[in-house]
């Protein structure tokens, strides 16, 4: 087994036994210790963040390519929005639970990809690519984050509307604090993103040499999205 492999296996084993030791709390209605949780978050995260370096000076590349790289970093981006939004000192108990047991789904799929190689290629990567790649990853991971606390705000919703105030409600965080979270995701998200397609578009001008890259069915899908945002 490869240092890789092990060290994704042991970060994603301790994010589900931070989901598990989460959903104990909340079920046994103990107080929130967020604290805890949190540092269960970045232990999880530090040995996925050793695979990815190691993978990086094995590689003498950018290790944001093959199958188990790219769902790494997607999941060491949740990490940093998640971490940024527990900065706040909101009670985020329920948070804490849905985030890590998201992430520990992500890297159990990046498992299996420690072993497929990159596409040919991505040796070669600069750094305008490189600075495209890592600020795509931020915005999704705080995008992510931002779909997560909107999800929980149905859910909260829909229990004051139906007066269901059982330990789902008591675990999830007041709406406003929800409201106020997701507000400051996206606020952080949209400009990054959008620093990130500027680039992206530069560095497609640069390779393609004219206007072959308008036809690329990424540009145009993220030319898309991105409007799809301002809006």
């Amino acid at each position: 087994m490869s240092p890789e492999k092990l060290l994704t296996m042991v970060g994603a084993g301790i994010f589900v036994a931070g989901t598990v030791l989460a959903a104990i709390l909340i079920l046994k209605k103990r107080e929130s210790n967020d604290r805890l949780l949190r540092n269960f978050v970045v232990a999880g995260a530090l040995p996925v963040a050793a695979a990815l370096v190691l993978r990086g000076l094995y590689e003498a590349r950018l290790p944001t390519f093959g199958q188990f790289e790219v769902l790494a970093c997607y999941g060491l981006s949740i990490v940093g929005a998640y971490l940024h939004a527990v900065s706040a000192g909101r009670r985020l108990q329920g948070i804490s639970l849905i985030t890590m047991g998201f992430v520990a789904v992500v890297l159990g799929l990046a498992v299996p990809g420690v072993d497929v190689a990159a596409k040919p290629g991505t040796e070669g990567s600069n750094v305008l690519l490189g600075v495209h790649i890592i600020t795509a990853f931020v915005g999704y991971g705080f995008f992510t984050l931002a779909s997560l606390l909107a999800a929980t705000y149905i859910v909260q919703d829909n229990n004051l509307k139906h007066k269901r105030f059982g330990f789902v409600f008591e675990a999830l965080p007041p709406l406003e604090v929800l409201d106020n979270l997701m507000h400051r995701q996206i606020a952080i998200a949209f400009p990054i993103f959008t620093v990130s397609v500027a680039l992206g578009v530069r560095h497609a001008w640069l390779m393609g040499g004219g206007t072959e890259w308008l036809t690329d069915p990424k540009i145009l899908a993220t030319a898309v999205t991105w409007l799809v945002y301002a809006i």
